[in-house]
């Protein structure tokens, strides 16, 4: 029975939360739009149609319609000779999370998980966190401490939302103050001071991240080492560059030229530029500039303009007519839609065991077994790609993670995605596994020992891709996953 185990999976198939598979579809399947999108109003039809970039012929839009920007500017509304005496549009933009957002913190949670059984100690002594060492002698220190100061600069206290809410609240009361304390460009100077002050703040933060972010693309863009060391510092920084730090450093980007506009506009005045320049292109929005975390949400209204005039006074009353409106909803571009797994199964990883026993002399030694571990995951992720291989397959690569505290993992696969089976979805996958095991530090198989108490001192947590059983046969890790939707 042994023997059958260690050449055949055991297929466990477990529900995890269903994917989406109508989102997928959605976004493998939306427009891309690269700077502009033109609305126009079809009064025959009663109806707001739009039309991308360069292209001149409009589209319905259809309910839920999503676009993606492929830009790093953002994208506009605009409404070409719009005349403001016949005919009005407006554009509403709020923002709304991104679907692959919420299941990439799924994973990125899980994977700290992993690092607080691998490494549970946390740092006394108000030390700065230690990086976890491997026992082997490799090291994460780098991009450990990459991590944290990226955290740090990326995600630290004075760049987070309520610091930020508090920030306005500030800049407010300072204008407030200044109207009682002196006139209103006094008023103004004050306030435009303070958005000063926050724009530095913000700017050293982007200063600090910069180098950072662009140490880990380019760690991650290089070829995959043999060394096992290399090997695990190159995971590490994949894994890190699997965040997406830039969306974040753009996020802060992004923030600090608000600001930076703000305190202009308060010096200011408000410039022109409701116009694209060279053209009759009005900007009904401005910058639509989805991130990582959060797409947009774009409701567009028009709205016809009525003249009315008196007849007995020659009074003249303007009104508005609502015409139409329509939604859509812009996110960025990515060539993967990402979503959650609907059910896997995996093979095993060999985790050592190690026990007592007596040798001739009567002493008590260390002995070893090993154990086949079933990897469950805590979470799976599909990124399946934008390839145009057809309306029924699409193929895809996989991450996902095991916080099981026999043996934590990382698993790293690929497959296919396919549409339309059945009652539902289903996708076929396979990869390795770096699992974390425990294994013997100074002592090894024989050594004399007092008790248990002396091997749980000794033992270390070592990744491997490959693993030994008692026999000292070496095993690659590796999985087969099959999803479906119910």
């Amino acid at each position: 029975m042994r023997a059958f185990r260690r050449s055949c999976l055991i297929f466990v198939c477990l529900l995890c939360p269903r994917v989406v598979s109508a989102q997928t579809m959605t976004y493998l399947d939306a427009p891309v739009v690269t700077s502009v999108i033109r609305v126009d109003y079809d009064k025959a039809a009663k109806t707001i149609k739009y039309a991308l970039d360069q292209d001149p012929v409009t589209h319905d839009i259809p309910a839920d319609a999503l676009l993606l920007a492929k830009t790093s500017t953002g994208v506009i509304v605009t409404y070409r000779r719009m005349n403001p005496l016949r005919l009005q549009a407006t554009a509403a933009v709020t923002d709304v999370e991104d679907p692959a957002h919420a299941n990439i913190v799924k994973l990125l949670d899980s994977i700290m998980a992993i690092v607080k059984v691998v490494n549970p100690e946390p740092p006394t002594g108000g030390a700065a966190p230690r990086a976890l060492a491997i026992a082997t002698g490799c090291s994460i220190d780098g991009p450990l401490g990459d991590a944290i100061e990226l955290d740090s600069a990326l995600y630290g206290a004075p760049t987070s939302t309520p610091s930020v809410r508090a920030k306005v609240q500030e800049w407010i009361k300072a204008i407030d103050d200044g109207f009682v304390a002196a006139d209103g460009e006094k008023a103004i100077a004050d306030g435009a001071a303070k958005v000063d002050g926050f724009v530095k703040t913000v700017g050293d933060a982007i200063t600090r991240a910069q180098p950072i972010v662009e140490h880990i693309e380019t760690e991650a863009r290089k070829p995959k080492p043999s060394d096992q060391c290399e090997v695990l510092q190159h995971a590490y920084y994949d894994i890190l560059n699997l965040t997406d730090p830039r969306e974040r450093l753009q996020e802060l980007k992004a923030l600090k030229a608000t600001v930076e506009s703000l305190a202009k506009t308060l010096r200011d005045d408000y410039g022109a530029g409701h116009w694209i320049d060279g053209t009759d292109d009005f900007r009904v929005s401005g910058d639509i500039l989805p991130t990582g975390a959060t797409a947009k949400k774009v409701v567009v209204k028009v709205s016809s303009v009525d003249f009315a005039v008196d007849d007995v006074t020659s009074g003249l009353t303007v009104g508005k007519t609502s015409a139409a409106s329509a939604s859509f909803t812009v996110r960025k571009y990515s060539a993967f839609a990402v979503e959650a797994g609907t059910g896997v199964v995996f093979g095993f990883v060999h985790r050592p065991k190690f026990g007592t026993s007596k040798n001739a002399a009567g002493d008590t030694v260390v002995a070893a077994t090993d154990d086949e571990v079933s990897v469950d995951p805590t979470v799976m992720l599909n990124f399946v790609c934008r390839c145009q291989t057809g309306p029924f397959i699409a193929p895809m690569f996989q991450v996902g993670t095991s916080t099981a505290k026999s043996s934590p993992s990382i698993l790293l696969g690929g497959g296919f995605r396919l549409f339309g089976a059945g009652k539902g979805d289903v996708a076929l996958g396979a990869g390795i596994v770096l699992a974390f095991v425990q294994e013997l530090d100074k002592l090894q198989v024989g050594s004399v020992i007092k008790g248990t108490a002396d091997i749980d001192a000794d033992l270390k947590w070592q990744p491997r891709f490959r693993s030994l059983d008692a026999e000292g046969n070496a095993h690659t890790n590796w999985y087969l996953t099959l999803q479906y939707k119910f």
